[in-house]
């Protein structure tokens, strides 16, 4: 006879949490959606980090049965396409590195950083007509995919558009290009102005549950760039006001900073032209809002990595309540994973700001 367990025997309360099992629902695929990203990643030639980077994504992406690749600038060191979207350089850093079969059939969303605008921008968006991945099919734009009931929409947009170029000939900022504060603003303030616009109206009307904002430069970085001031001002009150969250590269680094406003910043630009960069600006930062740091040599500047970083990547892990950022190093370990971040919910979603942001936007020297 079995004994007695809280009222019943040891096999009733067995059948109970069995049947209570089934009232659970269950976590199917069609309920979850992963993705990677990486920036600053194409160095010319071909590099040890970043064919190891590629590698651990192709690993990486076949446990997470990853739906794309967002690709954050500096596609094309150091000068971008030199010519037309027929350029070797597509074949031989874009097509041959990411081989992995996993990485064969989702598309990778690509956008321009610094160097690629030191060449021809619109070559890379008129290989997306020659590429079954590679797809850039405007100077910035969205897209948007559902998983079971739920959505993510991204936003790629042209931060060089909005601050300026980083290039400098005098060599500033130990080699790096113009730090974030010294960038002098958009080349074309009407062009700024109108990506801002297109910004501004598409966060407003977008009903997906996850919003994710994706660019070149950060608006928050302790590594060799530092902040974006120009960015903080224009970027920042929308990422907050929409409950959407930023990602992006330049700095050579992997971080994740939380200000306590909602927004995560997310920044992975470790994708194989070289890790890390210094923590040059680690007071423009509050120490408090670093929450991973990958920076300075083999990554450890910070904080100790449990292997030397030739590189790294993040994959976005997204489910019907809540997304996790993990942040992997180039052979695909894990090196950090964020709390739940929720989804946007009907109730608290563009509520942070009050005021019409169009009047301020309007009166920003761009």
């Amino acid at each position: 006879e079995l004994p007695q367990v809280e009222g019943g025997t040891r096999l009733e309360v067995m059948m109970l949490a069995m049947a209570l099992l089934f009232l659970v629902p269950a976590v199917t695929a069609e309920d979850t959606l992963n993705f990677l990203a990486i920036g600053d990643w194409g160095p010319d030639p071909n590099s040890t980090a970043e064919i190891a980077v590629a590698q651990g994504m192709g690993t990486v992406a076949k446990e997470l049965n990853a739906e794309f690749v967002a690709l954050l600038g500096d596609n094309f060191y150091t000068t971008g396409i030199q010519s037309d979207e027929f350029s070797s350089r597509f074949h031989d850093t874009f097509e041959s590195v990411f081989s992995a079969e996993s990485l064969q059939k989702i598309p990778f969303y690509a956008i321009a950083g610094n160097h690629d605008h030191k060449g021809n921008v619109s070559a890379q968006i008129e290989y997306s007509k020659h590429s079954d991945r590679w797809t850039y099919p405007q100077p910035w734009y969205s897209v948007k995919h559902q998983f079971g009931e739920r959505s993510v929409e991204l936003f790629l947009i042209d931060t060089v558009v909005l601050a300026g170029s980083s290039e400098s000939e005098q060599g500033e900022n130990g080699g790096h290009g113009l730090a974030g504060y010294d960038l002098p603003g958009p080349v074309n303030s009407q062009l700024a102005s109108m990506q801002i616009k297109w910004l501004m109206d598409g966060l407003r009307s977008s009903t997906a549950d996850y919003v994710l904002v994706g660019g070149h430069y950060p608006i928050y970085s302790i590594g060799s760039h530092g902040n974006t001031p120009l960015l903080e001002m224009v970027l920042k009150p929308l990422l907050e006001k929409y409950g959407a969250h930023y990602m992006c590269g330049h700095d050579h680094d992997m971080l994740h900073i939380d200000k306590g406003a909602g927004v995560q910043y997310i920044l992975t630009g470790a994708g194989g032209d070289g890790c890390c960069y210094d923590a040059k600006h680690l007071e423009s930062v509050p120490k408090e809002a670093i929450k991973f740091a990958a920076v300075g040599k083999d990554g450890s500047a910070y904080q100790k990595m449990p292997l030397p970083l030739l590189g790294g990547f993040v994959s976005f892990q997204l489910r019907a309540e809540s997304m996790t950022v993990v942040f992997h190093a180039h052979d695909g370990t894990e090196l950090y994973r964020t709390q739940e971040i929720p989804r946007r919910k009907s109730d608290d979603t563009r509520n942070l700001v009050d005021e019409d942001l169009d009047s301020y936007f309007a009166t920003l020297d761009l």
